[in-house]
């Protein structure tokens, strides 16, 4: 739903930018048949440039331009230190292993008002469909081949809609009906009602925002000057007569909204247009100002989700905690870095996920190196192997002293295959019991990393291992669970994450997503080789140390509710 709004909010943002632009350089011009194509145009774009794509070449474009003074110095570039966080939305009682609070509740009030503001306009919108039926219905159609002719009582103006016109021939000369058909008639053949029809539509989706109705109103405009311009072509330039007719009927009587009535409120303007001398020629270029309009709405509102992962919305709504998983509730911090000259500040949403306990220890992985040995070919197991010269004691991958240890010498490119063979091994397991596939196990992304590893206390309240040391992962009274019940982020080993280093939009981008350039991944998380670094790595997602090690996550898919203790 939030993101549903934003959509909303970039398109409004659209409307105005071109509306304005209309307004202030296109509205008093006469080329109208140009500025209908303009309005229309503008809703359209605004409609999609949110949806595009475009912001990952911008971002692409700002990595090319960056690569070349880019030196690799070793894996390690740059440390920040985010140990300056500021935590905001993080739910305290889960440090006590509670269930998680939902604070929406604004949301709910903006989620409320806007669904009834929107079923208001649909309503009125179905109404107006209705009213037009029913005089259909009521009033037999003459058909006059190009349009059918309805009839209306005498309380009603006369409109058209689609090939339909509602003629009131109350105190309509013989000669003056002609005229009134003749201006409908225009509308019907340039199809101005699906005009109308589309910007209604936009008004129900749109209801809060004032510029569709100014859209409204400027197309309407547009449609009867379109309207008047053809009908003094075909009477000659004979003003005054067409004038007197409109001045005859300004008083006008009910108006249905879909429609396109012989519209006596804007006489004015209307006049005003038909003896305003023709627009210069070059007035007609004045439209592609809205070039730069769309360029920069592109840049500003194109849909990239770089943030999160989707979600696999097959799952089933009330999820079950992953075995060997732990939940990691929604929340936000401002994360703060420095690269020693500037210092920047991200607020930092992050949506709620699975995660495993601990790292990945060498027992499991040797579960993985079977299953590939059994049902993939030789290169591809041995793909999979881990760097025997990686190892951080001898015989570390064979003796079983060290099965429970995390596994280490293995890429971020072997652990990403790791990730993928469980999520298609318990996703069988499921299809084969008729079950909901879940949700792709995964590399987590930095943000996600290090919201995870404050397990919502602040950064004074983290309590560190004692031991330096490489240490077996099991429960014990000597490990320290942090307060979302996960062991080792801080200590053991280092930890692949799937988001790489760029050293320009790392200040200005909290995140970058590790999508085909794995030469600089970020690893987090403090290790045995503690004195080697700080805070932050960046090593070659292609190679593998023997102080790197992983855990994967998994996005949340539904209802989730931590038991308590009684």
């Amino acid at each position: 739903m939030i993101q549903y709004f934003i959509y909303l909010l970039e398109v409004s943002i659209c409307l105005i930018l071109f509306y304005v632009l209309y307004h202030l350089l296109v509205k008093n011009d006469t080329y109208h048949l140009l500025k209908r194509y303009y309005l229309l145009a503008s809703i359209a774009f605004s409609l999609v440039i949110p949806q595009l794509p475009a912001a990952d070449w911008a971002r692409g474009l700002e990595r090319m331009i960056v690569r070349e003074n880019h030196i690799n110095s070793g894996y390690f570039q740059y440390q920040d230190t985010f140990e300056k966080v500021v935590f905001g939305n993080i739910p305290e009682q889960f440090a006590a292993g509670g269930a998680e609070a939902h604070p929406h509740n604004i949301l709910s009030i903006v989620v409320t008002i806007y669904l009834l503001g929107f079923m208001i306009m649909l309503f009125r919108f179905a109404w107006n469909l209705f009213h037009i039926s029913e005089l259909i219905r009521k009033n037999k159609p003459i058909n006059l081949g190009k349009y059918k002719l309805v009839p209306v009582p005498d309380h009603y103006s006369t409109f058209s809609f689609f090939r339909y016109v509602f003629l009131n021939e109350k105190n309509l000369e013989h000669h003056e009906k002609a005229h009134v058909l003749s201006h409908e008639e225009i509308h019907v053949k340039q199809r101005h009602s699906a005009d109308i029809i589309l910007v209604e539509i936009c008004k129900i989706v749109f209801w809060f925002n004032p510029i569709i109705w100014l859209y409204k109103k400027s197309l309407v405009v547009v449609h009867e000057c379109i309207a008047d311009e053809c009908m003094l072509k075909r009477q000659n330039g004979n003003i005054s007569d067409y004038q007197s007719l409109l001045l005859k009927h300004y008083i006008s009587n009910i108006n249905i909204e879909l429609a396109h009535s012989f519209n006596y409120s804007l006489i004015k303007l209307r006049i005003k247009m038909m003896t305003k001398a023709k627009s210069k020629r070059w007035a007609k270029y004045k439209m592609l100002f809205a070039l730069p309009v769309t360029v920069l709405g592109i840049l500003a509102f194109s849909n990239t989700d770089v943030n999160f992962p989707t979600v696999n919305n097959s799952a089933a709504e009330n999820e079950k905690p992953p075995l060997g998983m732990v939940y990691v509730p929604s929340g936000s911090f401002t994360l703060i870095r420095t690269d020693g000259n500037a210092t920047r500040e991200f607020d930092v949403t992050v949506k709620p996920f699975w995660m495993k306990e601990t790292e990945v220890k060498v027992e499991e992985y040797d579960e993985y190196l079977a299953s590939v040995k059994q049902d993939s070919a030789k290169r591809v197991y041995e793909a999979a192997l881990p760097d025997p010269g990686k190892a951080p004691y001898k015989d570390y991958f064979t003796n079983q002293e060290y099965k429970k240890y995390p596994v280490v010498g293995v890429s971020l490119v072997q652990a990403r295959d790791f990730c993928k063979w469980k999520t298609r091994k318990e996703n069988l397991k499921l299809k084969s019991k008729g079950q909901a596939s879940v949700a792709d196990y995964r590399m987590p992304d930095e943000v996600e990393w290090i919201y995870a590893s404050f397990g919502g206390k602040n950064p004074d309240e983290i309590v560190r291992p004692a031991k330096t040391g490489l240490a077996e992962i099991k429960r014990s009274s000597d490990n320290v669970f942090n307060g979302f019940g996960l062991l080792h982020m801080f200590g053991n080993v280092s930890e692949w994450t799937n988001t790489c280093y760029d050293p320009v939009g790392y200040m200005t981008d909290f995140q970058k997503d590790a999508v085909e350039n794995l030469d600089n991944i970020i690893v987090r998380g403090e290790n045995y080789k503690r004195e080697l670094v700080s805070d932050k790595l960046v090593l070659d997602g292609n190679a593998s140390y023997d102080y790197v090690g992983f855990r994967y996550v998994r996005s949340y898919l539904g209802k989730y509710r931590e038991k308590t203790s009684e």
